[in-house]
């Protein structure tokens, strides 16, 4: 720390990449994506906030069928996020059977 500054402080969040967030509020929607490749994937749109506004946040998750676990598909959640439409499950859905 430098004479006359503020010490650093921390940001505590939560998700990770693309889910990245101060706060989530709720779980707003869920339901099942177009798999890809024979791989199940859900979508999820939530509610979240910062210090400044509310906003809704979405995000898909992967199945991987070897470990039976889910884990964050980045690129889809990437294309969704950036929809410029109301974020609703349809609308997702549309954008990842039309994404390339």
């Amino acid at each position: 720390m430098h004479a006359g500054t503020a010490p650093d402080q921390g940001i505590i969040v939560i998700g990770i990449g693309e889910t990245e967030t101060v706060s989530c509020d709720k779980l707003a929607e869920a339901g099942p994506m177009p798999a890809e490749k024979g791989v199940p994937r859900i979508g999820l749109i939530y509610q979240t906030h910062s210090p400044n506004s509310p906003s809704i946040d979405a995000a898909i998750l992967k199945f991987d069928l070897a470990s039976k676990t889910w884990s964050l598909d980045e690129p889809s959640t990437i294309i969704v996020e950036n929809l410029n439409v109301n974020l609703t499950l349809a609308a997702m859905r549309a954008a990842l059977k039309s994404a390339p």
